[in-house]
């Protein structure tokens, strides 16, 4: 019997990229580039639609690593800012605050529940974003986002980003519905392909996001003294993606996730 580790319309779809087209998206005037043009945001809808978003409010990032980070450093904070987050968080959801403010950890009880007397008390000291974890990697433990984001909501105007990379796999997502500001997601986790990752927000909040890359894609207009950024979630996907991994994210019937 033959293995695969990812489902036979994912490597399909990847193979048909390589095999018949394998062009650059939204950069040429040719035939196979808008072929696979039309492939890449037929992805972008699918996931929109999945997640219950519209589809400007989903950023393709490589992983939901790279998804954290371009909020952690697009936020352009102060080093004197406060960030919490849980102390069973992946470090993906850890190091990059770390790296652009001060963190604080919420604790976690013994039997692997956050302590939400904890965070009530972090909470006064009026962070300028809240990090939450939907399902942490260490423990298992889906934490009650709902009541913690009404937590944050009535007391502070935190930023709130939350990783769902362990959830999302588990049960079907509707980021609004969860009423946070960023959510990160990995594709790989959901059988797509490796390489590929989402970012939701609302526009708003992606436009507020400053680019941590500059140049092919980002950009409507280029002279010797200016540019003019696209609008989300363009500015934030800087150069030639993985278009490959994106076209195979997403099912033969363009109707699903591959998960």
């Amino acid at each position: 019997m033959l293995f695969r580790s990812k489902p036979k319309c994912v490597i399909d779809k990847v193979c048909d990229y390589y095999t018949y087209n394998s062009s650059n998206i939204h950069r040429g005037k040719h035939r196979l580039s808008d072929s696979a043009s039309n492939d890449y945001e037929a992805t972008r809808l699918t996931v929109a639609n999945y997640f219950g978003v519209q589809a400007n409010e989903i950023v393709f990032t490589s992983n939901a690593t790279h998804a954290l980070n371009l909020v952690a450093n697009g936020l352009c904070l102060a080093p004197d800012d406060l960030v919490l987050a849980s102390q069973d968080s992946h470090h993906s959801q850890i190091l990059p605050w770390r790296n652009s403010a001060k963190v604080e950890l919420i604790r976690v009880l013994a039997n692997g529940r956050l302590d939400l007397e904890h965070f009530q008390a972090l909470l006064k000291r009026q962070p300028a974003v809240v990090a939450l974890t939907h399902c942490s990697n260490v423990t298992g433990a889906i934490h009650p986002i709902e009541e913690m984001v009404s937590m944050i909501r009535e007391q502070t105007d935190a930023i709130i980003v939350l990783d769902a990379a362990q959830s999302a796999p588990h049960q079907r997502l509707q980021l609004k519905a969860l009423k946070v500001d960023f959510v990160a997601i990995s594709g790989q986790k959901m059988l797509c392909p490796s390489g590929i990752g989402f970012l939701y927000g609302p526009v708003d909040q992606l436009e507020r996001l400053k680019p941590q890359q500059y140049g092919g894609g980002t950009v409507d207009w280029v002279d010797e003294q200016s540019h003019v950024l696209r609008r989300a979630p363009y500015h934030l996907e800087a150069g030639t993606p993985a278009i490959a991994s994106v076209i195979g994210a997403r099912d033969r019937k363009s109707t699903r996730l591959n998960s």
